[in-house]
């Protein structure tokens, strides 16, 4: 039997609820994953035999949202599911409405539920799952919302790059403080929560601005507010935690820092907010980093900038850096912030405290100057409130214990079996890269060899794979071109044209009429798709 939705009481009229007592909430059971073990295996198993049978999407989608029904614990009489928002390797994401004749009365009328495979590979049809239920962000995610400056002859305003950059800053300051106020202790001493997945876009389809276009963000667009705090505009939150991870706030070398150099989506690397508003600023409004008309450069703009470093940004961002009074569609102020979020060296960039006082500044200052901050004063915003009961009874046993034991018995059965055979390693391509010339006085020294790790991607919706291929490519010198080892690369039937593969030394792309002497101490470098 389907259990109600875990909502808090009704509000006063013309006032918001206090916080409610836990004694007052109503009542929400404790989900027991190996009693839904069985319905959920059925549910998984059906959906994986429809997507072999190549239904169409929406058909797996609107099956998925009919499943509800058949749920242990449901989300209650009156809900219904609207529309899938997301989907991925690893979860489902849909949209449930209350329909109720109290509709108005409840303070929660739009749930998100995800559904999350915790245990057991993806692409087998079984495994273990989990479900929260979550807040709706009826906005979208921040791609969709570019959607509406696509067609429009203007950049987005500086007004709504001011908002989003405050949210995504005090968003950053509770993950590493613990809260958003500064005064409270911090939740965790030896550590923070990096988030590691930052992006505007995540996923693909197609849509009416590209063949493929990107599908949700990490970035949701909440519900226009009417409060102090985010006046006519709507709150932006982060969401999809999938690769955060806990790391520590001592020193970091450089072999920690290589270590998660590339811990992100492809093209989104750290640090990821200053890399969102980047892109933001420009025109036409883009999805991902455009790395080909990138640039490091030393800016003067502030104190932190002058004494921090390189930093990263577009050529019009250095042209302007460099005349005072420049002409620009955006502030000194705004620009030169994101600068110093985008510095090379992670010691020198700007700290979250500072960054949530800074552009707390900005959004006071346009506010200021749109005349949008007068008037009778209106609510602080309150975030929706939850049962207690989420929170509670999950200290002292793990659910899911029982269920993780008997899968890591099966994992190291597996890897006792595996380790008994030798493994196979695979040898690695040998490419030799052409010469310029005859060996003469001044090269008859024998060239040396560069260590190409190639990727390639999944193509024809993963009928081809794709994976990792290294290539040692023989006798390179200081004056060997770029496009020469790319050139070399292709005719080894590496499965990526010369015209259409970047080649990427750590978080730097390396033209083509660049030189190998130009990066020093060079001896490995990634390969991949343009």
């Amino acid at each position: 039997m389907a259990q109600p939705a875990p909502l808090p009481p009704t509000p006063r009229p013309d006032t918001f609820p206090d916080p409610p007592d836990a004694a007052l909430l109503p009542g929400l059971p404790i989900s027991s994953p190996g009693d839904d073990w069985v319905v959920d295996f059925e549910n998984i198993q059906a959906y994986e035999k429809a997507r072999l049978a190549m239904k169409p999407t929406h058909a797996l989608r609107d099956q998925w949202l009919a499943s509800e029904r058949n749920w242990k614990y449901g989300i209650g009489k009156g809900w219904a599911g609207k529309k899938v928002l997301g989907q991925g390797g690893q979860g489902i994401v849909g949209h449930w409405t209350y329909e109720g004749a109290d509709r108005r009365q409840k303070t929660v009328t739009d749930v998100a539920v995800n559904q999350a495979l915790r245990a057991g590979p993806a692409n087998t049809g079984w495994g273990l799952i989990q479900r929260i239920y979550l807040e709706f962000c009826p906005g979208g995610d921040l791609s969709d919302w570019l959607d509406r400056y696509y067609d429009l002859p203007r950049n987005v305003a500086e007004n709504d790059l001011w908002c989003i950059f405050q949210c995504l800053a005090r968003a950053a300051f509770v993950m590493h403080h613990g809260s958003e106020d500064p005064k409270s202790e911090r939740y965790m001493t030896d550590g923070e929560l990096v988030h590691f997945d930052l992006k505007l876009n995540n996923g693909r389809r197609k849509g009416r601005l590209k063949a493929t276009e990107e599908l949700t963000s990490s970035v949701l667009v909440g519900d226009q507010a009417l409060d102090n705090e985010h006046r006519n505009q709507p709150p932006y939150k982060i969401n999809d935690f999938g690769l955060s991870k806990k790391v520590t706030t001592g020193p970091q070398d450089a072999k920690y820092l290589k270590k998660y150099q590339y811990y992100s989506t492809y093209s989104w690397y750290a640090p990821q907010i200053g890399l969102i508003m980047q892109v933001l600023m420009r025109k036409p409004p883009n999805r991902v980093p455009d790395w080909q008309n990138f640039t490091t450069y030393q800016s003067k703009a502030t104190y932190r900038l002058a004494t921090g470093g390189l930093t990263v940004g577009s050529i019009l961002d250095e042209e302007q850096d460099g005349q005072e009074g420049a002409r620009s569609l955006y502030s000194r102020e705004l620009r030169s912030l994101i600068a110093e979020c985008l510095l090379l060296a992670p010691a020198h960039r700007i700290l979250p405290r500072e960054l949530v006082e800074r552009t707390a500044e900005g959004v006071r200052t346009w506010q200021t100057s749109l005349g949008t901050t007068l008037g009778p004063p209106l609510p602080q915003w309150q975030e929706p409130v939850v049962s207690a009961q989420w929170l509670e009874g999950w200290d002292d046993v793990d659910p899911l214990q029982a269920a993780f034991q008997a899968l890591r018995l099966q994992v190291n059965q597996l890897r006792q079996q595996r380790a008994a055979r030798p493994p196979v390693l695979p040898r690695p391509a040998q490419a030799q890269a052409p010469q310029a010339g005859p060996a003469g006085p001044a090269n008859a020294v024998a060239g040396r060899t560069l260590r190409v790790i190639l990727q390639t991607r999944s193509k024809y919706a993963g009928l081809i794979r794709g994976g990792h291929k290294i290539f040692a490519v023989e006798n390179v010198s200081e004056d060997t071109t770029v496009v020469q080892v790319k050139d070399t690369l292709e005719r080894q039937k590496c499965g990526i044209k010369a015209t259409g593969m970047n080649i990427m030394c750590g978080r730097m792309l390396m033209a083509n009429h660049q030189t190998l002497g130009e990066f020093p101490g060079l001896n490995t470098v990634k390969a991949m798709d343009a």
